[in-house]
């Protein structure tokens, strides 16, 4: 099937969280790819969303990669299709991708749980840099220590937010499991289990 950037072009500009500076990354990621002559037989809709992951990824845009499958009409079951050509495009052409950001992902939590309290999103990255600052993240699912954090300043400003209400917020297959193991070695490393004694 022929590729075309104009297609990209046209799913990026319906993420609001996709900036244009993306989308000009995206074009050239694009543009080099289609020079190697990578990814020919590749499906476009699997093509598609590598170009767009990767330019998301370059750019810390706070999407998940099951959302970049959805924008595109994938299955979840498409990832192995995905990773294989995503590897290839990030070898073939150097790129440098950097870990996800967990705090990026912080305005997007706060703001898909209606929280209107700014104290909330402040709190919420003391509480994820004291607790990087003593390892407390080391080895953990990054975006399940983030929402652990989320959901302890929305108690610490008394807003009552389930941690069911915390896993929708933000748009990634984690276990309320997670986050409360987060939560309680949180509370025990920083000292704030005084905070919510009744």
């Amino acid at each position: 099937m022929t590729k075309t950037f104009e297609e990209i072009k046209y799913i990026m500009k319906g993420v609001k969280l996709i900036t244009d500076s993306t989308i000009e990354d995206a074009s050239k990621i694009f543009k080099k790819v289609k020079n190697k002559g990578i990814g020919k037989t590749c499906n476009s809709e699997i093509f598609n969303a590598v170009i767009i992951y990767c330019a998301v990824r370059i750019n810390d845009i706070p999407l998940t990669l099951s959302e970049i499958l959805e924008i595109n009409s994938l299955f979840p079951d498409s990832e192995r299709f995905f990773f294989k050509l995503y590897k290839k495009v990030k070898k073939e052409l150097n790129l440098n991708i950097p870990l996800i950001k967990p705090e990026s992902f912080v305005p997007r939590i706060c703001s898909n749980l209606n929280l209107t309290d700014p104290y909330i999103e402040t709190y919420s990255y003391l509480i994820f840099e004291k607790s990087k600052k003593r390892g407390l993240n080391d080895g953990k699912n990054p975006i399940a220590f983030i929402l652990a954090c989320v959901y302890i300043s929305c108690l610490l400003r008394n807003c009552r937010k389930s941690q069911r209400e915390m896993v929708s917020a933000c748009g990634y297959i984690i276990s309320e499991s997670s986050i409360r193991k987060n939560y309680k070695k949180i509370l025990e490393e920083l000292g704030l289990y005084n905070e919510f004694k009744n």
